[in-house]
């Protein structure tokens, strides 16, 4: 017998309380979370609900002027600053700080700005709204405080405040006669990003995917999605490639998930693979389930030594209606694919079985070409299994 027991493998309709877990999810979890307690040490149990604070970092930089290469904005001249993003995310605050004063004016003013130039430096989004908000005008502006950050408008157009890592971010600050120089200005940027544990990827040259939380949303979501740009383009949330997730550890993966319309040369994948590859099918180990081209849910399964290629679940789902996906490696040789707690798939992959290899969770969207904009919202996901 499976060490989780029968039951536990094949779901049903107990009364099982969740013992403080999330909100009940009914059926197989609600026995997923009785049979943990009962074997905490042998088994492992990960749940990622996406809820709580928003994770987020917050970035310094420093604007120097194009004089004298000094953190200093001077009354004619314009001071640049330029960053690196380190992690995808979205864009959620931007603060102009500096340690002296500055009066406002109707026309000598100081005007702000921030462009995302990408990671090819050819960029051109703004990120903050082309509103007196960002300027020292009188009335419409704001006077500058020292040492007291003020807040900047950003954008209203959702998109442009996507951020991959690898993206170059300028903010410059243009100014007209200004009453006095301004010693150590800064921009201080927030973005909003998945929880640590997460390792957001992206591919783009032109184009702006998303890899981050949904913010201000009930029960806490993530979100993969794509730009209309016609391009190779990826957005996917993984381990950055620390597998620890035993094949052969009977493992049980669940995910909610809402997928958005998909077309030709699109897809999507939630599930458990071995490291990233960005031509998905050449990951040495996959079990998930699949979109790919239409609206057909696919499973693929593949070992190491067979590949299933895409199964055709025969459900077509309907875009912006969650489904609870769910996949059980725990019989010798086969995998089980869910939805809603009914079997839809069962494939063979009997080297999971025997297999050394490990696993991550991974979920995503990509596309070779065209100007769909293709998207995958992650409500929470769990992963249980023996430890190995």
């Amino acid at each position: 017998m499976p060490p989780f027991g029968s039951s536990f493998v094949t779901g049903g309709s107990s009364t099982v309380p969740t013992y403080g877990r999330r909100r009940n999810r009914g059926g197989s979890q609600q026995f997923a979370d009785i049979r943990f307690l009962e074997h905490a040490r042998s088994l492992r149990d990960f749940v990622e609900d996406f809820e709580g604070v928003v994770p987020s970092y917050t970035l310094t930089m420093p604007l120097y002027d194009g004089t004298a290469d000094a953190n200093k904005q001077l009354q004619a001249v314009n001071s640049r600053a330029t960053l690196m993003a380190p992690r995808a995310g979205i864009l959620q605050e931007v603060s102009y700080v500096a340690e002296d004063a500055l009066v406002q004016d109707a026309t000598n003013i100081l005007t702000f700005t921030l462009t995302n130039k990408l990671g090819t430096g050819l960029g051109s989004t703004a990120m903050l709204a082309a509103v007196d908000g960002n300027t020292t005008k009188t009335t419409t502006g704001f006077a500058i405080v020292a040492n007291r950050p003020q807040a900047l408008v950003v954008s209203a157009t959702a998109a442009a405040l996507r951020v991959s890592a690898g993206d170059d971010l300028v903010g410059l600050a243009s100014p007209v006669s200004l009453a006095n120089t301004i010693d150590l200005p800064s921009y201080l940027i927030k973005i909003a990003t998945l929880p640590s544990r997460w390792n957001p990827r992206t591919q783009h040259t032109a184009g702006l995917p998303l890899v981050g939380p949904v913010v201000g949303t009930a029960n806490g979501e993530a979100i993969c999605a794509l730009s209309s740009t016609n391009e190779v383009m990826g957005a996917f949330a993984d381990w950055g490639d620390q597998v620890a997730i035993p094949s052969s550890g009977q493992t049980l993966f669940w995910a909610r998930v809402k997928f958005g319309t998909y077309g030709a040369n699109e897809t999507a994948i939630v599930g458990l693979t071995s490291a990233w590859n960005a031509t998905l099918a050449s990951m040495t180990q996959r079990c998930a389930f699949r979109l790919s081209g239409d609206m057909v849910l696919k499973a693929e399964t593949d070992d190491g030594t067979t590949d299933s290629g895409l199964i055709s679940t025969g459900l077509t789902v309907v875009a912006g209606t969650y489904y609870l996906l769910r996949i059980d490696m725990s019989d010798t040789g086969n995998v089980t694919f869910w939805v809603d707690e009914r079997p839809l798939a069962v494939l063979s992959a009997p080297a999971f079985t025997t297999s050394s290899a490990l696993l991550q969770p991974m979920f995503g969207v990509q596309k070779a070409s065209g100007t769909g904009v293709p998207d995958l919202t992650v409500d929470y996901l769990r992963v249980l299994h023996a430890r190995a």
